[in-house]
C-alpha cells in the first residue's frame, strides 16, 4: 500500500515535532516546514532518535513570507513528493511580549500574514497534489481561547490595526477565527472531490517559556501557574493525529472540533454565507490568484 504523505506546518518544537513523531511512528512519510533550517534541522535529528523508522525530512518555510511560501512548495516538489494527503496548519504567530504590530516581508501586518493569509495561500499552491491523494485532509487549528472572545468577529475593513488598537491577543484570535470561516469556505470547494478540511481548537498546551524573554516577571509568573492546567504538546497532537488519520472524519468535512476531537457548534457569525462572502474577498485582496467560490 502506498505510504501517505503528510506536511506539518511549524514542525520543529511543541505540538508540530510532536504530530510530526506520532505520524511517522504509524507509518506516514512526514515533511516538517520550518521558518529555520537550523532548528527545522534539530528537529529532524530528535525526531530520528526518537522515531528510528520515520521518513522525516523538512522544508524552509516563512509563513510570514509569500515568497517563502513559494519557495517551500517549489522545495516540496523538488524533493520528490507528487501528492500529498495531509496538510496540517499548526504554525502560528503569537509573541507572548509584543507590545506593537509587526510587518511581514511583504508589508502585512504579521499576525494576520501568518495565521490567515499563509494558511490560504499553501493550501492553494499545494491543491495539485491534494488532488492526487485518494482522500486528501486538510486540517486548521483554532483556539479554545475564542471562547474567552465570544464577541469577536474579523475586522474587515482594517484587519492589520492600521486605524489603531493593537492587541496582539486580539490580532491572534481575530487570525484564529477567520481560519474556521476559512474552512467552511474550503469544505464547500471540495465538495464532490477526494478532500476534506477541517479545523480543531487548540487547548490550553504547556509551552516553553524559554521561547519568550522578553516576557516581564509578573507574565512569567501567571504562565507559569496557566501551564498548571494546561495538557501536553504530545496529548494535543495526538487529537491532531486522530483528526488526520481517523476514518470516522472521512465524511465530516467543514467540521469544527475541540481539543478531544469532539464536534463543536461554530458560531452563527462565523457560518453566514455573508460572512464567508465577506472574508473570502477580502481575503482575495491579498491573494488575488484565489479562485471563485460555490454558493453557500
Amino acid at each position: 500500500m502506498e505510504r501517505r504523505v503528510g506536511l506539518i506546518t511549524g514542525g520543529n518544537a511543541g505540538i508540530g515535532r510532536a504530530a510530526a513523531m506520532a505520524l511517522a511512528a504509524v507509518g506516514v512519510r512526514v515533511v516538517i516546514a520550518c521558518r529555520s533550517a537550523e532548528r527545522g534541522g534539530a528537529a529532524l535529528a530528535t525526531i530520528r532518535r526518537e522515531v528510528p523508522q520515520a521518513d522525516v525530512s523538512m522544508i524552509v518555510m516563512d509563513l510570514a513570507s509569500q515568497q517563502s511560501i513559494r519557495e517551500g512548495c517549489a522545495a516540496f516538489r523538488a524533493a520528490g513528493f507528487a501528492k500529498l494527503d495531509l496538510l496540517i496548519h499548526n504554525a502560528a504567530e503569537f509573541d507572548l511580549g509584543q507590545r506593537s504590530p509587526a510587518v511581514s516581508p511583504d508589508g502585512i501586518e504579521k499576525i494576520w500574514a501568518t495565521n490567515h493569509l499563509g494558511p490560504v495561500l499553501l493550501t492553494h499552491l499545494l491543491d495539485p497534489e491534494l488532488s492526487r491523494s485518494r482522500a486528501a485532509r486538510v486540517i486548521m487549528v483554532s483556539s479554545q481561547g475564542l471562547m474567552l472572545h465570544p464577541w469577536l468577529k474579523v475586522n474587515f475593513t482594517d484587519p492589520e490595526f492600521r486605524q489603531g488598537g493593537f492587541r496582539v491577543d486580539k490580532a491572534y484570535y481575530q487570525s484564529k477565527l477567520a481560519q474556521e470561516v476559512y474552512t467552511r469556505w474550503l469544505a464547500e470547494n471540495y465538495r464532490g472531490t477526494n478532500k476534506r478540511a477541517l479545523c480543531i481548537r487548540v487547548t490550553n498546551v504547556k509551552i516553553d517559556l524559554a521561547r519568550y524573554p522578553q516576557l516581564s516577571a509578573i507574565e512569567r509568573w501567571l504562565y507559569f501557574w496557566k501551564s498548571q492546567f494546561a495538557i501536553t504538546p504530545e496529548k494535543m497532537a495526538a487529537s491532531y493525529v486522530r483528526l488526520a488519520l481517523d476514518d470516522a472524519f472521512q465524511a465530516a468535512s467543514g467540521m469544527l472540533v475541540d481539543h478531544g476531537c469532539r464536534p463543536l457548534a461554530a458560531r452563527r457569525w462565523a457560518q453566514d454565507p455573508s460572512t464567508v462572502d465577506q472574508l473570502m474577498s477580502l481575503t482575495r485582496s491579498y491573494l488575488p490568484e484565489l479562485p471563485g467560490q460555490r454558493s453557500l
